[in-house]
């Protein structure tokens, strides 16, 4: 399944060159749009096209796509991902073994020197500092040894896991196709608001153009112009004047 690339690190190019698709694809095919609406928006065609919503039916189908992607990304990086971490493997659990054997040879040796000691001590009824001494430091040994052999301690989940797959890639993605989603969602409305209100094409073009480039500026800037344009007229209409019916100007 194409989803469960999402989640594999590596060197491998599947995910990559898809992102890379959907980017230019999600760019690419809403220009001619753009271009009609800017350039031509009194034409038969622009009418029909800026009439379609296809458009933002396939952003939509991207997103979704991209959406379920990131989710099973996540999900297997959190689950599988932070289970590979916290268990230990067959060789670390040999290496335990291994060192608990010795912990529990260092811990007999260090008893029967001790044993040895206090027997010798209370024959001969000297007992030596060295013995002490001897015996202190294997007991010391051993009992580090233990506290070293138990189990390692479970690594949390790091996001530098969640990073190492194209998650970033795949979220700047969604961001990018939403960005323009809404952008064109915009232009269409203000295309259609301006054929409504009869606006002239100096006026539209100029709003959808800058909606293009800079998104919430070009809404702004016709929003604005929209809502002078009406305060103007209800004053013409008070003051027994007359206006063209549905004209920005």
């Amino acid at each position: 399944m194409i989803y469960s690339a999402f989640a594999e690190p590596g060197d491998d190019t599947t995910v990559p060159n898809l992102l890379t698709g959907l980017f230019v694809l999600s760019t690419i095919l809403p220009l001619p749009i753009w271009a009609l609406l800017i350039i031509a928006p009194r034409s038969q065609m622009t009418r029909r096209v800026a009439d379609s919503y296809l458009i933002f039916v396939i952003l939509g189908a991207f997103f979704i796509f991209m959406v379920v992607g990131v989710g099973v990304s996540t999900i297997d990086v959190l689950t599988q991902g932070g289970v590979a971490i916290t268990t230990p493997t067959p060789t670390q659990t040999a290496t335990v073994t291994q060192t608990a054997t010795s912990a529990a040879t260092v811990t007999s040796a260090g008893a029967t020197a001790a044993a040895t000691g206090v027997a010798t001590s209370a024959a001969t009824g000297v007992a030596t500092e060295s013995q002490a001494i001897a015996t202190a430091a294997a007991t010391a040994s051993a009992s580090t040894a233990v506290i070293s052999a138990g189990p390692p301690a479970p690594v949390p989940f790091s996001v530098n896991d969640l990073l190492a797959t194209p998650f970033l890639a795949s979220l700047a993605l969604l961001a990018w196709i939403s960005i323009v989603s809404m952008n064109l969602l915009a232009g269409h409305w203000m295309y259609h608001e301006a054929i409504r209100q009869n606006a002239p094409v100096i006026v539209s073009s100029v709003c959808i153009f800058f909606t293009f480039l800079l998104g919430p500026l070009g809404v702004f800037i016709f929003v604005i112009a929209r809502a002078l344009t009406l305060a103007r007229r209800e004053a013409i209409i008070k003051s027994g004047g007359t206006v063209t019916p549905g004209r920005l100007d």
